[in-house]
């Protein structure tokens, strides 16, 4: 596999003169590997516990964290030239797969794909559409800028709980000496999780509880703590509130640790009541346990608070040919976050000469505490289209109207 790979290099040397190849490959070092779901505000500002640190270099503190379908990163850029984050979306190697990506920011947003080719070799190929989905925030630092971005995986590989992703941010350098596209690159990688801990002493096990892990402002969430106890450390307290943008609309508790029972069981709930206008996303609830000998855990569980119903649309094309009328069809799930029954109206406002077969405008019910409904969607798009399509929903409950962008790739 290496003689394979120097080979490539030796070939390609001659193809691409003006490009060099780093002597070494240098190491990216994260915090933490555990990356936990919260949901920044995108305003340019990076503020007290609304990023999870990422590294820490010669330009600062860089900040990645996720949500379902969406990454974050922040942090600010000194160079000249911006700032460039490699992405591994597989966690399986840079150079492995056609899931390496690299984004540039200077401060404008560009992102291309690494292709590999067995008789051409690697190269870079712009990713299509993906700049009219990001969400970029800059604000000027220094010499350089500060950032604040979302990528969504409307046209890329899908961001999911559990997935590693390898990951570094570097600054984007002498772009005279740009490394060649098939020179290899260190990432580390990174887990996308709901939880994570530090500390934990030896014996100590946890897991959260959730009835669910949505509440809607002006309600309230019950997140259990269990713990086994398997070694001999004693806890003496534990300390529970939210981080962040929602800390002021959330209590505080701060308990003696109860006793395990004979199993070595425990628990501890976290009764929190949302306070209305309290910001939606995702947030975090910090778990500070303190150990008779004064030693300290720390765990953490990510928790969204959402309006009182969120929409879950899950629409693509579905087959046909370019140049042919197609349709696109599916399902919009809406999800209760409320502890009463709902009743309302769907509304999807198809593109214009687009035709709606199934699911333009419908009534629907939600009988049970945070239940659901299903509406079934199907649209013809016309023969001549193509292009990235945000297809608006809409959710009228009474006076309120709640809204979603779709986003629709046609080919």
């Amino acid at each position: 596999m290496l003689n394979g790979f120097l080979a490539l290099l030796i070939a390609q040397q001659d193809t691409a003169p003006t490009q060099v190849v780093p002597p070494a490959v240098s190491q990216f070092s994260v915090s933490n590997p555990i990356r936990l779901a919260m949901t920044p505000k995108l305003d340019g500002i990076i503020e007290a516990e609304e990023w999870d640190p990422l590294a820490t270099g010669v330009d600062g503190t860089t900040y990645m964290q996720w949500e379902p379908g969406v990454l974050y990163f922040a942090g600010t850029s000194q160079s000249a030239s911006g700032v460039k984050i490699s992405l591994d979306l597989n966690g399986d190697g840079w150079l492995a797969g056609d899931d390496n990506y690299e984004v540039r920011l200077t401060p404008q947003f560009s992102m291309r794909r690494l292709i590999n080719d067995a008789t051409t070799g690697a190269s870079w190929a712009e990713v299509p559409l993906v700049a009219d989905t990001v969400q970029l925030a800059t604000a000027n630092e220094g010499t350089g800028f500060r950032y604040e971005l979302q990528i969504p995986d409307t046209v890329l590989p899908k961001f999911k709980l559990g997935q590693n992703i390898g990951v570094r941010v570097d600054a984007i350098g002498d772009v005279s000496a740009e490394p060649a596209p098939y020179a290899p690159r260190q990432t580390s990688t990174v887990r996308l999780a709901m939880e994570r801990a530090s500390g934990i002493p030896a014996g100590l096990e946890w897991a959260p509880e959730y009835i669910t892990r949505t509440v809607s402002p002006g309600q309230a969430i019950k997140i259990r703590l269990n713990f086994v106890n398997k070694g001999e450390g004693k806890v003496g307290r534990i300390d529970l509130r939210t981080s962040g943008f929602a800390s002021v609309f959330t209590g505080i508790q701060n308990l003696p640790f109860p006793e395990f029972d004979r199993k070595g069981r425990a628990f501890v709930d976290y009764d929190a009541r949302v306070a209305n206008g309290a910001p939606f996303g995702y947030t975090v609830l910090n778990a500070r346990l303190t150990n008779v000998d004064g030693t300290e855990t720390s765990i953490q569980s990510s928790y969204r608070i959402t309006d009182i119903l969120n929409i879950e649309p899950n629409l693509k094309l579905d087959g046909g040919k370019p140049g042919e009328p197609r349709v696109v069809k599916g399902e919009i799930l809406l999800r209760s976050a409320s502890e009463n029954g709902i009743k309302g109206k769907t509304i999807v406002d198809a593109p214009e000469g687009w035709a709606v077969r199934k699911g333009g405008v419908q009534n629907f019910s939600i009988y049970q505490s945070r239940g659901l409904a299903r509406i079934r969607v199907e649209l013809i798009v016309p023969a001549e289209f193509t292009g990235l399509v945000p297809l608006p929903i809409r959710v009228q409950v009474g006076e309120r109207e709640i809204e979603k962008i779709a986003f629709i790739v046609i080919k």
